[in-house]
């Protein structure tokens, strides 16, 4: 009867990370989409259901710093600097947590961030200046 109930358990947590992952992937592969249609406010939201899936089913965490990553490209692109390069700088600190620092894969990001914070400088260079 134990054993039972231990495989019934077993089972319903495999089918609960099977339909998160599923959740996950369409929701991610619908925002990629979104996004390289223009229409970005809904590939903000499916980015946020699939940022949602990844943060809190265990079996996803491998896939925030892409859902992570992919937010930030979102905010980039509509020029909400701060927060792309808040979400970037996290991506980057999980990748570089898990594949080690220093990987070449993690080059990109880092150029993307520089850029975003070349953005946000010249942001403010320009508000400084209309202000005066």
């Amino acid at each position: 009867m134990r054993v039972l109930r231990a495989f019934s358990l077993l089972a319903s947590v495999l089918i609960a990370v099977c339909q998160a992952q599923s959740n996950y992937d369409k929701n991610y592969r619908e925002a990629k989409a979104l996004r390289a249609q223009g229409r970005f406010l809904e590939a903000e939201w499916s980015t946020a259901a699939a940022l949602a899936e990844a943060e809190n089913s265990p079996g996803l965490a491998e896939q925030l710093p892409a859902a992570l990553f992919e937010m930030a490209e979102i905010f980039r692109i509509e020029g909400k600097y701060a927060e792309a390069e808040r979400l970037l700088q996290s991506s980057l600190a999980m990748r570089g947590h898990t594949r080690g620092r220093d990987m070449l894969e993690l080059v990109p990001d880092r150029g993307i961030l520089f850029k975003i914070g070349q953005a946000i400088r010249k942001n403010r260079e320009r508000e400084k200046l209309a202000a005066a």
